[in-house]
């Protein structure tokens, strides 16, 4: 299983906790829909997406950067997990003013991996990394880094946390992201009969940091699918958009 799908399944079953709902993955390995989930005695397809800011002029230079810093990670932990070493939760922040276009972002993935490797930390030892711009252990592009041993190989994500302004959740965004999978329902309806829609503020990144959607926007919405939610997975908060069909 690939590292991004490994981390959708991990933001699905966040929201099955979320949401209080009693699931079994029964098809991790679907893309149409992303995933095929047993509901007592019903089979039900699970489509997930991000939700992204995307007013403002720098909307897409933000989505460009935190696109690049996640490359850098992914790419690090891909030399890490082949490795064969402990298992560890990473959070990498990144110099705000570092052009990552135009850094070697192998070299700084390579210089991650083996500073992970380096520390390999123990189940439930925190160690924290700090850039003195001395030692040179890591590009300057690479701020702070803090490592947890984990147990097992699923809880071992490595993120790009950051921080940014709370964006309102409009009916104009939700809406947008429901009618462009609309399009592909009758795709995933050849797989399974019922079909759900999870729209995800994964966060902690800028363009995914969102106020949770008011109750008349969410009744506003309008969806084909089965049942409709917006997950803010930060805060573990769910809401149902529209009316669930029967």
């Amino acid at each position: 299983m690939s590292l991004k799908k490994q981390h959708e399944r991990f933001i699905l079953e966040q929201f099955f906790n979320a949401a209080n709902l009693q699931g079994e993955i029964a098809d991790d390995r679907s893309e149409t829909p992303d995933f095929i989930v047993k509901f007592e005695n019903e089979l039900v397809g699970i489509e997930m997406t991000e939700l992204f800011v995307t007013d403002g002029t720098d909307a897409a230079n933000l989505q460009t950067r935190e696109a690049l810093a996640q490359r850098i990670v992914l790419n690090a932990q891909r030399l890490y997990v082949a490795s064969g070493a402990q298992p560890a939760h990473v959070s990498v922040h990144f110099a705000p003013r570092v052009d990552l276009r135009s850094v070697n972002r192998d070299e700084i993935a390579s210089a991650l991996c083996a500073l992970v490797k380096t520390h390999a930390p123990e189940v439930d030892q925190l160690v924290q990394w700090h850039q003195d711009y001395v030692g040179s252990v890591l590009p300057e592009a690479i701020t702070y880094v803090q490592m947890l041993g984990v147990a097992e190989r699923r809880m071992a994500h490595w993120t790009v946390p950051n921080a940014g302004w709370v964006v309102p959740m409009t009916q104009t965004v939700l809406q947008a992201s429901i009618d462009e999978k609309a399009a592909l329902l009758p795709r995933y309806a050849q797989r399974v009969a019922t079909n759900w829609l999870l729209l995800v503020s994964d966060g902690p990144r800028p363009s995914q940091i969102f106020d949770d959607p008011s109750a008349s926007v969410a009744s506003a919405i309008s969806s084909p699918f089965a049942r409709t939610f917006y997950f803010a997975r930060m805060g573990g908060r769910v809401v149902e958009l529209g009316t669930p069909q029967t």
